[in-house]
């Protein structure tokens, strides 16, 4: 009898070669490709916690959880529950990789990364072969599976070049870093709304009537408009000017369930908090990798703005520190960059842009040049001020036009030691010589001030001896030593009010004090300082003509016009750009402006 026709052998794959029935990878493969898919559901809801709702996050691992039983490739388990091509298989394990990859930059800190970083390449590489194998099942025609292992192949090649990117991670970190500080509904306690204000809180020297009350731990730090910013150590909070609620807030309880308390990212520090226009701006600190100065941690800024009325991110500036603004400012601030040699630069607050690179030693310092950590910077009255010791700069605030350069005088054997714009007018305080002593000078003859024209241009010196007299030149003294703390904040300490400025005869606050008129140097009054110098560690704010002073004190050009009960333990007056806000005892009351 002929020989039965055998029937078509089916084709056999190779033991390691995938197909619907035969055999996967080896053991070892399979179990080390299980580490990946055990650490990407577990590190992502670390990641997004903060960033989204709660369930949100553990939906995301599920999630994850789910597809990673979905797309098994042969071997992997020793039952499928779905049998999905194998290019699915390939895809699905590389979307999983880069998902894992951004996860571990949110959570792991500065070079610790390449720990994980480097084992995941490794799987990766592990991995690599059997991607190949999978799109090279028998089912797939000869074109596709080409095109499949082409895109496996390049895909991991870049996978495994952003694998490098903890020995340079800035683009990273700076994008994670712009992530933290927004502002989430859900993040931390809420903040509660005011509440009315006592019916004993509108005194009579304040310009507006009482609105709503805060209590003790929240401080009022800048305003504009229809908001008002407060400071607390759990944060910030974004009240209405009306009525006290709680429109937005930050919480460091936020950034640290995102990183931990012990990682690096964004440290939220009371006090540096700005309001310019309609955007809210927040200065935070960022601890680096390396080693500083004296082995400390390195450390660089982050500024952050915020709309006003709803705590929509706006912006973020990676690098700036030290943000100034002033009150009566609604479009620019200040501030240095850590990226360019801590320089000051004039930004726009609306986007954050960066109006003009302000050049810190632009006059000609014979005397000397000043460490630029020293410098400082004085924003209002349409200017911009870069000063130190040794001279100062001054910018337009619109357009970043240099309009005066003026190196101290060599001769005059003293420092500058204070700055301060009255209308168009930049008076400059010196400290004593180091030739005068004690002699035979008054107190108020061993200093000296000076005037400048907004173009630089000298107008008058206090320089000679005699008393301190009404309708006379004023004769040496001093402002300088009333910095005050907030400055440290960007907060200016001085103002000039109604073209005139406050001048002390000494540095004691039980001193006399004078009122200057700006542009000629005259005494315009003269009253007894320690009013004025109980003030000095608040700001002061220019309304209708007067100068009113944190301590509660209120001066005009003929000087004393409110003196607070108890001038040196008096209530604390912040002033913002649209309220004053009183502290007595454990409350903080807020006054709208007319």
């Amino acid at each position: 009898m002929p020989a039965e026709p055998s029937s078509p052998q089916e084709p056999t794959a190779p033991a390691d070669v995938p197909s619907a029935t035969g055999a996967g990878p080896s053991l070892a493969h399979a179990v080390s490709w299980w580490a990946v898919r055990l650490a990407a559901p577990g590190a992502v809801p670390w990641a997004l916690w903060g960033l989204v709702p709660p369930l949100a996050a553990i939906a995301a691992g599920a999630a994850l959880c789910f597809l990673c039983l979905v797309f098994l490739a042969p071997g992997d388990l020793p039952w499928r529950p779905l049998r999905p091509s194998g290019a699915a298989i390939v895809l699905w394990d590389l979307l999983l990789v880069t998902v894992l990859v951004a996860a571990l930059f949110l959570i792991v800190p500065g070079h610790a990364l390449l720990a994980p970083i480097l084992l995941t390449a490794l799987l990766v590489l592990i991995r690599l072969k059997h991607w190949i194998r999978l799109t090279g099942e028998p089912h797939h025609r000869a074109a596709t599976g080409r095109r499949l292992r082409w895109l496996a192949t390049g895909v991991a090649a870049l996978l495994l070049l952003g694998l490098a990117f903890p020995l340079h991670p800035e683009p990273i970190r700076a994008a994670v870093d712009c992530v933290l500080p927004s502002t989430a509904p859900w993040s931390g306690s809420r903040w509660a709304d005011a509440a009315p204000p006592a019916a004993d809180t509108d005194p009579e020297h304040l310009v507006g009537p009482a609105r709503w009350a805060v209590p003790e731990g929240e401080r009022v730090v800048a305003g504009h408009r229809d908001t008002v910013v407060l400071s607390g150590g759990e944060g910030f909070v974004v009240r209405a000017a009306d009525d006290g609620r709680a429109l937005w807030h930050v919480g460091t309880g936020r950034l640290r369930s995102v990183r931990g308390a012990s990682l690096p990212g964004p440290e939220y520090e009371p006090g540096r908090l700005h309001q310019v226009g309609d955007t809210v701006i927040a200065e935070y600190r960022v601890p680096g990798d390396g080693d500083g100065d004296g082995g400390r941690p390195q450390a660089h800024g982050l500024a952050v703005g915020y709309e006003a009325a709803t705590g929509r991110l706006r912006w973020c500036g990676r690098g700036l520190w030290n943000l100034v603004s002033d009150p009566h400012e609604t479009a620019r601030f200040a501030a240095r960059d850590s990226r360019d040699g801590h320089h000051w630069g004039l930004y726009d607050a609306a986007d954050g842009g960066l109006v003009a690179r302000v050049a810190a030693h632009s006059w000609d310092s014979s005397a000397g040049v000043a460490d630029p950590d020293q410098d400082r910077m004085l924003l209002g009255d349409g200017r911009a001020t870069v000063w130190s010791g040794h001279g100062y700069s001054s910018y337009a605030v619109d357009s970043g036009e240099r309009l005066a350069a003026v190196a101290a005088p060599v001769d005059l054997d003293r420092t500058l030691s204070g700055l301060l714009h009255v209308e168009d007018v930049t008076v400059l305080a010196f400290g004593p010589s180091s030739a005068d002593g004690t002699g035979d000078r008054q107190r108020h003859e061993r200093y000296l001030l000076a005037a400048h024209g907004a173009d630089g241009a000298p107008l008058w010196d206090s320089e000679g001896t005699g008393p301190l007299a009404e309708g006379e030149p004023v004769v040496g003294s001093t402002f300088d030593q009333c910095r005050g703390q907030d400055e440290d904040f960007g907060v200016v300490s001085h103002r000039g009010f109604d073209g005139h400025f406050v001048a002390l005869d000494g540095a004691r606050a039980e001193h006399r004090a004078v009122v200057v008129r700006a542009e000629d140097g005259t005494v315009a009054s003269v009253f007894d300082s320690d009013l004025f110098m109980a003030g000095c560690s608040v700001r002061r704010y220019e309304l209708d003509g007067r100068l009113h002073l944190g301590s509660g004190a209120v001066l005009d050009t003929g000087g004393v016009v409110r003196r607070p009960e108890n001038p040196l333990y008096a209530e604390l007056v912040t002033f913002t750009g649209n309220g004053v806000a009183v502290r007595t005892g454990s409350a903080s009351t807020f006054h709208a402006l007319p």
